[in-house]
């Protein structure tokens, strides 16, 4: 200051230069010090003393001592102000709290992680109810409701780009990736192949990283550019090390790395969490973890198989570990698959979703044709996914996850025990019956693909595998009522048959360069009945079997899923888009024809996969189901952590 200030007296000048030291540790530590420096003549700082031995010495000046106090007085209450600007604040609270989500804006009960935070932390994106599907909601945080996302019906595991404008999602049923920005624009699709459930993220390298179709060639994550470049595998399941899938991606800064979960088989608790480098597109394990995210702070935070929220120090650029971990809190809730809904902005929020107080447990039922639930067995409950009753209807197979495993249990009617059927391979499921009903059919994971399996009801074989498709896996499969067809869906989505006689050659029905799912044939084995989205959706088409490019009917006409026949012919049941279970009429003749539209329930509280959760009794009265249950998971709450990283930085005993 004195260089260009030649009036203003030395120890002024150094009592200023120390209020304005960089570091708070070099001020001074009150105002009364400040003060008393000021009127201090022989007072002076390192700056100024390092600012005086670099420049001349001016002539020195007698001052007048009421001109050092004017002056004194005149800094004193211009400084003070200086000093409430400089030092350090206080230090932020750590506030936790719960964020209540009204009755219509509540968590949808669906696969994956349901909940993003946007990097600034201002807004949440989660998976919720929708009029026609499942759909995206946008809850600003200083707003008390959410809104929809025009769009998005369909959604599930969102994600926000890098810079928050833009969220990504997978449709529910695997045909796509898209993106929204927030601004009402209508979703684009980035990829359309390959497509697992379990994850997707964005990260500053410009691609979207994502679960892999696990037993579909690409074993693995995948990733494509946010601008729709052909998909590429950047990991590998390692199947000869007990690898089951790599999964649940989350995407580090600067574009560094992504870390994602290796799933073992042995149980869900034994679930690696990894890191893939982005300069050499190799990996390593980190810790044992469902899932695990970045903070800005140098720490990862992870979920443990028993619900257990862990920090540990982390070197960014190493993608090293580099402390021992502690314990933040407990009490997350895991789901399926190792899914939990875990959130972490740049800017220090966090996000989470508690587990229940009981454990999770989906309940099998009858429904009758208005809706009425009547229960089986209190034993009939469980993590339950799909299902099928046996041709007599006195044995219900089902899948049922317990941990990573998802098998097969087989059911006896309706107070018999629950047996479990399959053990080998981590997932067997889609159950279906024999026309004897001595076998159970399903599709497994035990080879390199998924393909059809049976096992004899009983237990009394070992798994036999059907049939195979060269090059492709198949994910749904089962026997034409006479027993004479094996009709499946292969993936890409495509559907054939093959005899089960002397003349086994495979017969294309279905090949497209659309999706087709659910093919369903005819009691009479005349119709097949198959969702398409030729159309642009979903819907219920019929065809004459085996020959069908000779015609095709049109069954719903605003979305349609999930298409099955009663057992005697004449009646074909769908769910429409609005989630209403319908009846068709089929009236008899030599073409089909569709008769009277009856809409029967809606399918609110009932849960399972997309594919094989329900199934109709034999005499075509009823339908068995997975209900909810009543467990105590809340879907219309969210605990939000603001300034989450000093929860990370505060130094803890040893």
């Amino acid at each position: 200051m004195l260089p260009q200030r030649h009036t203003i007296p030395p120890h002024v000048e150094g009592a200023v230069l120390t209020a304005l030291e960089k570091l708070p540790a070099d001020r001074f530590a009150t105002a009364a010090e400040f003060a008393a420096a000021l009127a201090n003549p022989g007072y002076a700082s390192k700056t100024a003393a390092t600012v005086a031995s670099t420049a001349a010495a001016p002539p020195r000046r007698r001052w007048h001592p009421l001109a050092m106090a004017g002056w004194g007085l005149a800094l004193v209450a211009s400084v003070a102000a200086l000093w409430g600007w400089l030092r350090p604040g206080p230090a932020r609270p750590v506030l936790q709290y719960a964020m209540a989500l009204p009755s219509g804006e509540e968590l949808a009960r669906v696969r994956g992680n349901r909940v993003a935070i946007s990097p600034d932390g201002s807004r949440l994106v989660y998976v919720g109810p929708g009029q026609d599907a499942r759909q995206l909601w946008l809850r600003p945080r200083n707003r008390l409701h959410a809104t929809p996302i025009p769009g998005t019906q369909g959604a599930i595991v969102p994600f926000f780009s890098p810079d928050g404008s833009r969220v990504g999602y997978v449709l529910e049923d695997l045909t796509a990736i898209k993106l929204v920005t927030l601004t009402g624009a209508p979703p684009i699709t980035i990829a359309d192949s390959g497509l697992g459930a379990d994850g997707a993220t964005w990260s500053e390298d410009g691609f979207i990283y994502y679960d892999g179709l696990t037993g579909g060639g690409t074993t693995g994550l995948m990733r494509v550019s946010a601008a729709g470049s052909p998909r590429q595998q950047v990991t590998t399941v390692d199947t000869t090390s007990g690898e089951v899938d790599h999964f649940w991606p989350s995407a580090l800064e600067g574009g560094r790395g992504v870390l994602f979960t290796i799933q073992k088989r042995s149980s869900r608790e034994a679930s690696d969490v990894a890191v893939l480098d982005l300069k050499t597109m190799t990996h390593h394990t980190l810790v044992q973890g469902l899932t695990a995210r970045y903070s800005p702070t140098g720490h990862l935070v992870y979920v443990t198989g028993t619900g257990d929220l862990l920090a540990v120090p982390f070197d960014l650029a190493r993608l090293a570990v580099t402390g021992e971990p502690f314990s933040l809190t407990s009490g997350l809730a895991g789901r399926a698959f190792g899914a939990v809904d875990l959130a972490l902005s740049r800017s220090g929020t966090m996000v989470y979703q508690l587990g229940p107080r009981q454990a999770v447990a989906n309940e099998v039922v009858y429904v009758n044709r208005d809706g009425t639930i009547a229960k089986i067995d209190s034993g009939l409950s469980g993590d339950i996914h799909t299902l099928a009753l046996s041709p007599d209807g006195r044995q219900l197979a089902l899948s049922k996850v317990d941990g990573s495993d998802h098998q097969i249990w087989v059911k006896q009617l309706p107070h018999g025990p629950l047996s479990k059927l399959t053990f080998e391979g981590s997932r067997s499921f889609r159950p279906t019956w024999s026309p004897d009903g001595r076998y159970v059919g399903f599709i497994s994971n035990q080879g390199q693909v998924n393909q059809l399996y049976r096992k004899r009801a009983d237990g009394s074989s070992t798994s036999e595998q059907v049939l195979s498709h060269t090059g492709r896996p198949v994910h749904e499969g089962y026997w034409s009522r006479d027993g004479r067809w094996l009709i499946y869906r292969t993936y890409p989505n495509d559907v054939f048959a093959r005899g089960t006689g002397a003349d086994t050659t495979t017969v294309p029905l279905l090949v497209s360069p659309f999706d087709e799912f659910l093919p369903a044939l005819s009691p009479d084995g005349r119709w097949l009945a198959y969702l398409s989205n030729e159309s642009g959706q979903m819907e219920v088409f019929v065809r004459p079997f085996p020959n069908t490019q000779s015609a095709k009917w049109q069954v719903s006409s605003r979305g349609g899923f999930d298409v099955r026949w009663s057992h005697d012919g004449r009646e074909l049941f769908y769910w429409s888009a609005e989630g209403v279970l319908m009846s068709v009429e089929v009236v008899p003749g030599t073409t089909f024809t569709a008769g009277r539209y009856t809409p029967l329930f809606n399918a609110s509280g009932f849960t399972g996969d997309n594919i094989g959760w329900w199934d109709i009794t034999p005499d075509d009265k009823r339908f068995v189901m997975i209900h909810g249950g009543s467990d105590d998971t809340s879907t219309n709450e969210l605990v939000v952590v603001e300034n989450f990283p000093a929860e990370l930085t505060t130094p803890r005993a040893p």
